[in-house]
C-alpha cells in the first residue's frame, strides 16, 4: 500500500507477483476480514500502478464481489 500511496513503481511487480495466489483471500472465515481488505484490492492499485488498467479492474470487480459476501465496505473501489 505505501508504494501504491508514493506512486513508487519500483518494485510493484516484485509485490503483485507473489500476492497473486491470494486475490480470492481473505476469506470469512479467515478471522481477518473485519481488520483487511480483499487482497484483489491491492492487486488493483498495484496494476495501476503499472498501468495495466484490463487487469486492474478485474482485481477490483473481484474486490467488490469479496466484499459484498463479507457485506463490507472493504473493497469497494473505483475499478
Amino acid at each position: 500500500m505505501a508504494s501504491v500511496a508514493l506512486g513508487e513503481t519500483r518494485g510493484a511487480e516484485e509485490l503483485y507477483a507473489p500476492l497473486l495466489p491470494y486475490r480470492d483471500g481473505p476469506t470469512p472465515s479467515s478471522g481477518f476480514t473485519a481488520a483487511t481488505r480483499p487482497v484483489a484490492h491491492t492487486l488493483g492499485e498495484l496494476a495501476l500502478l503499472l498501468g495495466r488498467k484490463g487487469d486492474a479492474a478485474a482485481h477490483f470487480a473481484r474486490a467488490t464481489a469479496i466484499a459484498d459476501q463479507w457485506h463490507s465496505p472493504w473493497g469497494r473501489s473505483r475499478g
